[in-house]
């Protein structure tokens, strides 16, 4: 499989723009923050969610955010 051309350029760009964001705050290029290279965390099937059967969707929605964003910040 190739690589897609819109996603090289895609990547190329973000690597400019970065490259820029880095030169303009005055570290060098290759100083990667530990913030960057965290890795995603995603729920388990052993996560509880703070939902009730019958709330709406739009809550369970809510609720996976919630767990989400208090396990990757």
């Amino acid at each position: 499989m190739k690589d897609c051309p819109y996603c090289e350029y895609q990547k190329k760009l973000a690597q400019l723009w970065r490259h820029e964001a880095y030169k303009l705050s005055g570290h060098p290029f290759d100083w990667e923050p530990e913030l960057m290279m965290r890795k995603w965390v995603s729920l388990t099937d052993e996560d509880e969610i703070d939902w009730e059967e019958g709330d709406s969707l739009r809550d369970l929605v809510k609720a996976i955010e919630a767990k989400l964003k208090e396990r990757n910040t």
